[in-house]
């Protein structure tokens, strides 16, 4: 009787190891798994959240060291044209380089810089909250 129990408890034990070891298997599989949807996951979101500008591909525009838009006006060029080909206002870009006198010239060689919202992009509100004192 006693050769029986412990032969008994001895295939207890080998099913267990068995059963521990198959465990172990499918949770590496499952972690491996995991990893690999995480990476998967991951790059879809980078591809998704990839920064895009109005400028990427307008022929006119340059980037200055500190990566903003710029413009070198070019000989027979019109604030008007340029205007017209990034899409803001002849007002904006007026605004934003300081041209306030009529009879400034838009000269040959020099830097236009463009406002920082996108031209293409309707103007968003914001209202921040004022409490009375």
């Amino acid at each position: 009787m006693k050769k029986l129990t412990m032969m008994a408890l001895l295939a207890c034990c080998v099913a267990a190891a068995g059963t521990a070891q198959t465990m172990a298997a499918e949770t590496e599989a499952d972690i491996i798994s995991n990893e690999t949807e995480a990476d998967i996951i991951s790059a879809e979101t980078e591809a998704e959240t990839e920064e895009t500008h109005w400028w990427d591909d307008n022929p006119l525009i340059e980037l200055d060291e500190d990566g903003k838009p710029i413009h070198i006006i070019r000989r027979g060029e019109t604030l008007s044209e340029v205007a017209s080909a990034t899409g803001f206002s002849v007002e904006e870009l007026k605004t934003i380089n300081g041209y306030t006198d009529p009879a400034m010239q838009f000269v040959t060689g020099n830097t236009l810089r463009f406002p920082d919202h996108d031209p293409t992009q309707e103007p968003t509100l914001s209202w921040e909250q004022v409490g009375l004192g």
